[in-house]
């Protein structure tokens, strides 16, 4: 049965209470994260979503709100042991900016990403 798991639901202000909307959705073939806001290793975790699990990123669109977690997201995948393909979806140019955003980190540095 599809599970549906909201991480996160506070607008751009997030409080000690509430993350940044993101949300979480299992269809028992696909997990899907769908925003990475601040750090959703952390909300994953604390909802029993194993992280290395995930199949799929969706990001709705480009505000710090939404995608200032994906640097965070794939370094703790990676230094987790990731090794199965994190699929990330979105619009063309939210998808060229994050790859911008993740180029400052040296990103195809990393052994194995």
């Amino acid at each position: 049965m599809p599970e549906l798991v909201i991480l996160g639901s506070a607008n751009a202000i997030p409080d000690a209470q509430h993350e940044n909307s993101h949300l979480f959705i299992s269809t028992g073939e696909r997990n899907v994260l769908i925003d990475a806001p601040g750090n959703p290793i952390v909300r994953l975790e604390q909802a029993k979503v194993k992280p290395l699990e995930l199949t799929d990123l969706i990001l709705t669109h480009f505000h710090p709100d939404h995608v200032s977690g994906v640097p965070s997201l794939l370094m703790v995948s990676w230094l987790m042991g990731r090794k199965s393909p994190l699929h990330i979806y979105g619009l063309e140019h939210t998808l060229a900016r994050v790859e911008r955003l993740l180029a400052d980190y040296d990103w195809h540095l990393w052994p194995g990403m």
